[in-house]
């Protein structure tokens, strides 16, 4: 079963060992980003095709499953 996960900051550390990680795992699975900077959001939105959500936007209620 994968993991969802979502990135909060596309900052250095982000780029250069969150990002590559999630996606060359096969145990999870990137859904969404966020980042307070929009035009750095918008370009890895562009490039990832994610869900993006500015801070404090909710986005972490979005991903989360609804139980049942």
């Amino acid at each position: 079963m994968k993991r969802r996960a979502a990135v909060i900051g596309l900052g250095h550390q982000a780029i250069e060992d969150h990002l590559p990680g999630l996606l060359a795992s096969s145990r999870a699975e990137l859904v969404a980003i966020c980042d307070s900077n929009s035009d750095t959001l918008r370009q890895r939105q562009e490039q990832l095709q994610v869900l993006v959500g500015p801070a404090g936007s909710g986005l972490a209620r979005q991903m989360t499953p609804a139980r049942g």
